[in-house]
């Protein structure tokens, strides 16, 4: 199946019993989705948090958002897509900053 062309190798199983949720959320979280354009159109700071090493993250889409003025790129070096450790420190660190400010 597809897990054998992931590249992050053993987080993804699919089935089929799980074929149509993967599929659904394929559609609706990444070929419909307006981020970048919902990111670019409202009022607060955004941080995104990505991983360097993140093989499904678009290079042109991090171009784009890092031009909005209320956008911050938080880099993750050697990173992937999963939250492990680091980027949940970098995530905690950005949302207790948050908390003191308000």
């Amino acid at each position: 199946g597809l897990e054998r062309v992931s590249p992050i190798k053993g987080v993804l199983e699919l089935t089929g019993d799980n074929w149509n949720a993967f599929e659904l959320s394929l559609a609706n979280a990444i070929e419909v989705q307006s981020t970048i354009d919902d990111i670019g159109a409202i009022d607060v700071h955004v941080d995104i948090v990505v991983g360097t090493a993140d093989p499904f993250i678009l290079p042109a889409g991090i171009r784009l958002t890092e031009q909005y003025p209320n956008v911050t790129i938080r880099r993750v070096a050697g990173a992937d897509h999963l939250i492990r450790k680091r980027t949940a420190r970098v995530v905690a660190d950005l949302i207790g900053a948050s908390t003191n400010r308000t």
